[in-house]
C-alpha cells in the first residue's frame, strides 16, 4: 500500500457533469519511476474504483482554507476514483 489515499475527479469545468462514461474511458493512475537523470526506469499503470466509504475515511482532513470547497467536491461520491492496490494487470503494487 502506498500509506496514502488519492482520489480524483474529471468533470466539465462549467456544468459539473462528470467525464467518466465506462463505455468511453478506462481510468489508470500512473507511477514512473526515474534515475537521478531524469531517465524513466520504469512505468506501472494502476487500476481506479469509484471511492467508497471506506475509502473516504482515509482522507486526510482539508486545511481550513480549503474545508469548504473540498466538502462541496465530496457531496457527489460517485465522480470521484481511488487508486486501487494493484496494476491494470490485477498484480499487487
Amino acid at each position: 500500500m502506498y500509506g496514502f489515499t488519492m482520489a480524483f475527479e474529471v468533470s466539465d469545468m462549467d456544468t459539473r457533469e462528470p467525464k467518466n462514461d465506462p463505455n468511453i474511458v478506462r481510468w489508470l493512475g500512473v507511477i514512473e519511476e526515474t534515475d537521478s537523470r531524469g531517465y524513466n526506469r520504469n512505468t506501472t499503470y494502476i487500476n481506479t474504483h469509484r471511492c467508497t466509504a471506506d475509502d473516504k475515511k482515509k482522507f486526510f482532513k482539508a486545511s481550513d482554507e480549503s474545508r469548504a470547497t473540498v466538502e462541496n467536491f465530496l457531496k457527489n461520491d460517485s465522480q470521484f476514483f481511488c487508486l486501487d492496490n494493484t496494476d491494470w494487470r490485477g498484480k499487487p503494487v
